[in-house]
C-alpha cells in the first residue's frame, strides 16, 4: 500500500526532528550571548542578531594598537618576532668547520591534538569527590548507588537530614552515583544543593539535567538559571524539554522573542510544554496576558516565571506542594496565610531560613486578634509577634514556652523553636518560674542551642533544685554531660515519670540512649531496665561495614534502619541501635545530638 503525501512529509519531519533540534540548539547559542535576567520587559524595537554598523548605525571606532617598538613607538617597527632581533652567533670563522646539525633547531615535539598532558612538575589529580568529607573512603564506587538507594529522602528529623547530604555531597563523582545523589537531591527538595551541579551540566548523565535544572529554578537567586549556559548543554541532557522550557524563559526575560520561541518549538518537538507554561512564556515577551491560573503549584519554572511576571499562584498551589517548590511558594506574591504553610514546611525539611519564616511571622496579626478565628499558621504568627512584643526577658522566655508547645501540637515546635532561637539565648540566664525554665530548655535543645539550654539548667538547679520540672530533664542532663559522670537525683526522674505505659516507655528510652552513648556506669536502676528489655536489635549489614572500616556505608544503614516516618514512633531499643551505629562509625557529636532529638520526640 503506498503512503500519502501527507504521511510521507510527517515521517520525513519526524526523522529529522533530532537533527533540527541540535541545528536549533546550535543557532541559539550562536546568537545568545551571554544570559542575564532583567524586568520582565519586552525589548525595545526588533531584535538584531547581526552588528550594528550592517543597519545602517556609525561603526565603532576601533582603537589603534599599542606601539611595541622601543620607547613608547619611536622608531621603526620590527616585523620578526622578539626573539631574532637580538644578536646572536654567526658561526665559525672561515676555514673552520661546525658540528654537523649543530646549527639545527631541536626538533618540536607533535603531541595528538586530543591529547590533554600536565604541565611539567603537575600531579594528575583523580576526579574530585562532590563533597569533601571522607565518608565513602573504602567503599567500591560501584557499591554508592544502591546504598543511596535505600536512603530516605526527605529526611524526617534534623540529624537524619544532615547525615544524609554529608552523605549525597560526599559521594564519589561516578554516573551511577552521581544520579542517585541528583536524585535523592530533588527528592528531598534541596535546590541549593542542586543548582550547586550547574557548573558540570556537560558532564552529567542525561536524566540528572533536568532535576539540575528545576534545582536552579527554584534556588533563592533566580538569576542562576540564566547565567547556567543552558543552551550549550550536549547530547540528551540538551534536549530534555525541561531544558528547552528554561532556554525560552531566559530568552524571554532577556528580550529576545525569537529565541524564545525557537527554544518552545523545540520543547514542543520532545515532549509536553503546557498550555499555561505557553501563556506564560508570552506574557514575558509582552504577547499577552496571563492568569493564575496558568502558574499550577509542582512545576519550578512555570512559577519562576510567575516570579518574573509579578503574578500569585493560584491558591490550591498550596496544597501539599512537593518540596523542591516551597520556597518558591514562601517568597511567592500570595496572601500571607498560605506562604506561612509553605515557610514552616520548608523550614521543618531545612529548605526554608527560620530568619525568612520569622519575618512572615512579624506580618502577621497583632497579639490582640483572637486566635480562635484564625487558621493555624496565622495563629503561630501572633504567637510569634507576642514573643517580639514581651515587656521583660521573663515575660518573653514565657512567651517563647507558649510558642513552642502550642506548634508542638502540629508537629512544629523544632520550627517555633528555631524562629525564636534569639529570644531563647537572650533569656535563657534569667531566673525563671521552673514550668518555664524547663520549657526553655527543651526549646534551646530544638534549636541546636547547647549552650543556653546548660545556662537555664544551672540557674534552675541553683534556684528551684528540689522541682518536678528539674527533676524531669535529668535526661537531658545526663545526654550533655558526655563521658562525666551522670547526674544527682536520678530516683526523682523516675518519680517524675508518669504512671502507666507512657513512664515505661520514657524510662527505657533513656536507659537505652544513655548506654548507647557508652562511656559511664548507668544506675542500678536504669541497668536493670537494660537486662529486663534485652540487647538492641542488628542493624543488617553494619558489623560487615564496621570490619571493613567503610564509615559511609555504615551510615547509610543506619539512616535505612531510621526509616523515613520520623523519629516520634521511635521504639527504645531501635533508638539505642541506631545512637549506638553511629558511635561505632566514629561519629559521636552526631550520635549524641540524635539522641537528645528522639529524647525530644519521645516527650522526656
Amino acid at each position: 500500500m503506498t503512503a500519502s503525501p501527507t504521511r510521507r512529509r510527517q515521517t520525513r519531519r519526524r526523522q529529522a526532528s533530532p537533527r533540527r533540534a541540535v541545528l536549533a540548539l546550535g543557532l541559539l547559542s550562536c546568537l545568545g550571548g551571554s544570559l542575564v535576567v532583567p524586568t520582565p520587559a519586552r525589548a525595545e524595537g526588533p531584535v538584531r542578531i547581526l552588528p550594528d554598523f550592517l543597519y545602517g548605525d556609525p561603526a565603532p571606532p576601533v582603537s589603534p594598537p599599542a606601539p611595541s617598538g622601543p620607547e613608547d613607538g619611536d622608531g621603526p617597527l620590527s616585523l620578526m618576532p622578539p626573539d631574532m632581533g637580538a644578536p646572536v652567533d654567526a658561526g665559525p670563522a672561515d676555514g673552520e668547520t661546525m658540528p654537523r646539525g649543530a646549527a639545527l633547531p631541536p626538533p618540536i615535539e607533535i603531541a595528538p591534538l586530543d591529547t590533554v598532558r600536565p604541565l611539567e612538575g603537575e600531579d594528575v589529580a583523580a576526579p574530585a569527590p562532590i563533597g569533601s568529607g571522607e565518608l565513602w573512603l573504602g567503599t567500591p564506587p560501584g557499591l554508592v548507588a544502591p546504598l543511596l538507594a535505600n536512603v530516605p529522602a526527605p529526611a524526617r528529623g534534623t540529624v537524619p537530614r544532615r547525615l544524609t547530604q554529608r552523605l549525597l555531597m560526599a559521594a564519589p563523582s561516578v554516573p551511577d552515583a552521581t544520579a542517585r545523589v541528583i536524585e535523592k537531591l530533588a527528592a528531598a527538595g534541596a535546590a541549593e544543593d542542586l543548582a550547586s551541579f550547574a557548573g558540570r551540566l556537560a558532564g552529567l548523565p542525561a536524566p540528572s539535567v533536568p532535576h539540575v535544572v528545576r534545582g536552579l529554578a527554584a534556588a533563592g537567586d533566580r538569576r542562576r538559571l540564566c547565567d547556567a549556559g543552558l543552551d550549550r548543554v550536549p547530547g540528551a541532557g540538551g534536549l530534555d524539554v525541561d531544558v528547552l522550557r528554561a532556554v525560552a524563559l531566559c530568552r524571554a526575560v532577556a528580550g529576545d522573542t525569537i529565541g524564545a520561541q525557537l527554544a518552545l518549538d523545540l520543547a514542543h518537538e520532545q515532549g509536553a510544554v503546557g498550555l499555561g507554561f505557553e501563556h506564560l512564556l508570552r506574557a514575558l515577551t509582552g504577547g499577552e496576558r496571563a492568569a493564575s491560573s496558568d502558574v499550577g503549584g509542582t512545576d519550578p519554572l512555570a512559577l519562576w516565571a510567575a516570579a518574573a511576571l509579578d503574578l500569585a499562584p493560584p491558591p490550591e498551589a498550596f496544597d501539599d506542594p512537593p518540596p523542591l517548590v516551597l520556597g518558591l511558594l514562601a517568597r511567592a506574591k500570595a496572601p500571607i496565610g498560605l506562604r506561612l504553610g509553605a515557610a514552616e514546611r520548608g523550614v521543618r525539611l531545612g529548605l526554608v531560613d527560620p530568619a525568612d519564616l520569622a519575618l512572615l511571622y512579624a506580618g502577621g496579626p497583632a497579639p490582640l486578634a483572637a486566635p480562635a478565628d484564625l487558621s493555624p499558621p496565622m495563629r503561630r504568627a501572633v504567637l510569634h509577634r507576642a514573643v517580639l512584643e514581651a515587656s521583660g526577658p521573663a515575660v518573653r522566655a514565657q512567651a517563647v514556652v507558649a510558642f513552642v508547645e502550642a506548634a508542638e501540637a502540629d508537629g512544629l515546635a523544632t520550627v517555633a523553636a528555631r524562629v525564636e532561637g534569639r529570644a531563647i539565648a537572650d533569656t535563657a540566664d534569667q531566673s525563671l518560674p521552673p514550668a518555664i525554665g524547663a520549657g526553655l530548655v527543651r526549646a534551646a535543645l530544638r534549636a541546636g542551642d547547647r549552650a543556653a539550654a546548660l545556662r537555664q539548667i544551672e540557674r534552675l538547679a541553683r534556684n528551684a533544685g528540689d522541682s518536678r520540672d528539674l527533676a524531669r530533664l535529668w535526661p537531658y542532663r545526663a545526654l550533655l554531660a558526655g563521658d562525666a559522670a551522670v547526674p544527682p537525683r536520678f530516683d526523682d526522674f523516675e518519680d517524675a515519670l508518669p504512671a502507666g505505659t507512657a513512664g515505661e516507655r520514657g524510662g527505657d528510652m533513656t536507659a537505652a540512649l544513655l548506654d548507647a552513648l557508652g562511656g559511664r556506669r548507668l544506675p542500678d536502676d536504669l541497668a536493670a531496665r537494660l537486662d529486663r528489655t534485652g540487647g538492641n536489635p542488628a542493624i543488617p549489614g553494619l558489623d560487615a561495614a564496621l570490619a571493613g572500616g567503610r564509615r559511609g556505608e555504615a551510615v547509610a544503614l543506619v539512616l535505612e534502619f531510621l526509616g523515613g516516618n520520623g523519629l516520634q514512633g521511635l521504639e527504645p531499643k531501635a533508638a539505642g541501635a541506631a545512637v549506638a551505629g553511629l558511635v561505632r562509625a566514629g561519629l559521636t557529636a552526631e550520635a549524641r545530638d540524635l539522641a537528645i532529638e528522639i529524647a525530644l520526640a519521645a516527650g522526656l
